[in-house]
């Protein structure tokens, strides 16, 4: 093969090639846009899949109170999606926390005796 001036395929600007001059090439500039175009249509494609599957699911609930919690953002699991937030708000974080460490100091006080 010799080295020969041929268009792009997309945007017919010359270009220096080592292939045949019948072929005809795309040059880097129309790949990286095309790369772009076709990033953008996935991306799309995932964020309706994920706006769907959160649209299914109910809202979640606060683990302490009960009350659903609005806002609240999906993680992609490996055991399927989830909700990020367990609790409302701060308080309603906290009093878990304690009721929780009562629990361990009671087990613990129970092993002990």
């Amino acid at each position: 093969m010799q080295e020969v001036y041929v268009g792009c395929k997309i945007c017919d600007r010359r270009m220096l090639t080592n292939g045949s001059p019948l072929v005809r090439r795309t040059c880097d500039a129309c790949k990286a846009i095309k790369k772009r175009e076709r990033n953008r249509r996935t991306d799309a494609r995932r964020k309706a899949e994920r706006h769907a599957v959160k649209a299914k699911m109910a809202p979640p609930r606060c683990e302490q109170c009960g009350k659903p919690i609005e806002g609240a953002n999906l993680l992609a699991t490996r055991a399927g999606p989830q909700w990020a937030r367990k609790f409302c708000g701060n308080t309603c974080r906290k009093a878990a926390f304690r009721a929780r460490a009562r629990a361990s100091l009671a087990y613990n006080d129970n092993e002990a005796t």
